[in-house]
């Protein structure tokens, strides 16, 4: 007796059962899983959208209050840097007052216009007199 043997495994075996398609061998069908009413799989698009967005979330979180901070800082420094330039402004006209009255006689007449008097003079208060 004569054996063959065949291109598809052993010798007397029939050859795998083809799709209707034509194309490579059929698999064999997978049992379905149910569960409950709702599908039973997990939708890991959905999974990655929820994930990505609850991460985005957190970020935002996380930089809600440096931006505060940031803007808070931002108005204070303004708000310092006019105080900065008033204060300069009055530096330049009290060093221009030093610099008038660094002659005797300009620092008694300012005394004079602030009402003092020298030791030994009397003191005159005019009252009802008109402003100059």
């Amino acid at each position: 007796m004569e054996r063959r043997t065949l291109a598809y495994g052993h010798a007397g075996s029939a050859p795998p059962a083809r799709s209707p398609r034509g194309g490579g061998p059929r698999r064999p069908a997978r049992p379905v899983a149910r569960t409950g009413g709702r599908g039973g799989t997990i939708r890991w698009d959905r999974v990655g959208r929820i994930t990505l967005s609850v991460v985005l979330g957190v970020i935002v979180l996380l930089y809600i209050s440096p931006l505060s901070h940031w803007i808070t800082q931002s108005a204070t420094a303004s708000e310092q840097e006019s105080e900065v330039r008033r204060l300069e402004r009055e530096n330049g006209r009290l060093r221009t007052r030093v610099a008038r009255l660094s002659r005797p006689q300009d620092v008694e007449r300012e005394a004079r216009r602030l009402g003092m008097v020298r030791r030994g003079e009397r003191p005159f208060v005019i009252q009802g007199a008109p402003a100059r």
